[in-house]
């Protein structure tokens, strides 16, 4: 219904701004074969006004009389009396003579209604027949010379020529309609097809594509909407293998917590203090794990609100890596892996930024590194200094040698939900959080790794040099 409104809307707007157009090339048309019919005809007759000024003035120094004989013989024998019809009137108008041989006593059958046209040019009326009378002044003792040319047939010549502009003028009009109705029609089908494409993938069917038909605008907009509709259904997969993942990541240290408090509760203190001791390790590293995992829920949520703020203070960046990596140098003993990091403390560099934010991107990182690299592996802590664009950025690279990345997965290591390796634990948001906070502090966050080799984590962040220092 909609679309039909805005079909007959563009095929009205169209209709009228092209009549509106042709409308004004048609009065234009007709004023410029009027002036060129008639202009020709006062033109022509003109020109037969300068031939009598010739002659008259050949004769001026001859009589009254002689010169009105002589002008009377030139008039009878006037050679264009079949295009006009020449008089020589008296002062009294009072007809002496007329180029078509007949006798006129007077100008009678003349109508005193008159259309001027130029001074002394006028269109009347003789009898039935339409007349463009023109007179021309030959002397205060002289009268005057009088033309007219019959435009009956100039008009009907006019009329045809107007009547063929407008016909070609209506099939134009009717050439406009009919190719204006199969544009809007092809553009209006091509919107009604989007909004039906749209509806769908509102309503959650990604599947749904735009057949695109042009490269246009229009197919442009058709690619970009099939191109919305592939990222929204690869986010709604990423999603629910996150809400999978996420789901399972819970589900295994609360199962773990709730047997074990169930284990201790049938046991008891008194009864066997060895299971007592290794069920309450197990519940506080579950218990540990599953806080872990809410405040990188709680991170995540945070920045999908894009009015997060940092608390930037100086801060010694090496020194807090450092904090950072004994948070997992038990976590590596137990798990049979090596972590190292050395660092100069007295070649520390500072850098303004939020202690907690960047805490738990290192420990984002670090997680990531510990997690994916197998027993025996090695991950190590590298700082050092970059120049970037003339700008000096303190860089921490965090290398595995574990299981890697895919090369058509590392693009997408950075996404929310994304996971490349389902058979490790993790919900697959650690890096996007961690990318957004990096991003926070005007730094980067760069990945880079080789399937079966190892993976490498770069932090680049802006150096601070205090003012004056």
């Amino acid at each position: 219904m909609a679309m039909a409104k805005m079909t007959r809307k563009g095929m009205l707007s169209s209709l009228i701004s092209t009549m509106v157009l042709l409308g004004a090339i048609f009065v234009f048309c007709s004023i410029y074969v009027k002036h060129f019919f008639y202009g020709g005809v006062q033109q022509f007759v003109d020109s037969q006004f300068a031939l009598i000024d010739g002659f008259f003035m050949q004769i001026a120094t001859e009589s009254q009389r002689c010169r009105e004989e002589k002008m009377l013989e030139w008039i009878r024998n006037f050679s264009e009396s079949s295009k006009m019809e020449l008089l020589l009137l008296g002062d009294n108008k009072q007809i002496k003579g007329a180029s078509s041989g007949f006798e006129f006593e007077s100008l009678y059958g003349l109508s005193n209604k008159k259309t001027m046209i130029d001074d002394n040019v006028y269109i009347t009326m003789l009898g039935p027949q339409k007349i463009m009378v023109f007179e021309h002044d030959l002397g205060p003792d002289d009268g005057y010379v009088m033309a007219w040319v019959l435009i009956d047939e100039i008009n009907k010549e006019m009329s045809t020529i107007l009547g063929v502009l407008f016909l070609i003028m209506a099939l134009v009009l009717i050439f406009v309609v009919v190719a204006n109705t199969y544009f809007t029609d092809s553009i209006v089908n091509t919107i009604w097809t989007i909004n039906r494409t749209a509806n769908k993938i509102a309503k959650g069917d990604f599947r749904t594509r735009i057949v695109k038909r042009s490269n246009d605008e229009i197919g442009d907009l058709c690619a970009v909407i099939n191109n919305m509709a592939e990222e929204l259904s690869a986010t709604e997969t990423m999603k629910n293998e996150f809400i999978s993942s996420v789901s399972h990541e819970l589900r295994t240290p609360l199962t773990a917590i709730m047997g074990w408090a169930e284990t201790i509760t049938v046991c008891g203190l008194d009864d066997d203090l060895e299971t007592f001791e290794k069920g309450m390790k197990i519940i506080a590293s579950e218990t540990e794990r599953l806080s872990r995992m809410v405040a990188e829920l709680l991170d995540f949520s945070k920045f999908q609100n894009t009015n997060t703020t940092l608390e930037r203070k100086e801060i010694k960046l090496l020194r807090l890596v450092n904090e950072t990596v004994w948070i997992f140098k038990e976590r590596a003993v137990k798990e049979e892996k090596r972590l190292v990091f050395k660092y100069d403390e007295h070649n520390d560099v500072l850098v303004l930024a939020d202690a907690n934010r960047l805490k738990q991107v290192l420990i984002n990182v670090l997680d990531n590194a510990l997690k994916y690299t197998d027993a025996n592996g090695l991950v190590s802590i590298i700082a050092a200094e970059e120049n970037i664009d003339g700008a000096r950025y303190a860089a921490i690279r965090v290398t595995d040698n574990g299981c890697g990345i895919k090369k058509e997965d590392l693009k997408q290591v950075k996404t929310r939900f994304f996971k490349a390796n389902y058979t490790r634990r993790g919900s697959g948001i650690g890096l996007a959080v961690a990318d957004g906070v990096v991003a926070l502090h005007d730094g980067y966050l760069n990945v880079d790794s080789v399937e079966n080799e190892g993976t490498t984590v770069e932090i680049l962040l802006p150096i601070y040099e205090r003012r004056g220092a």
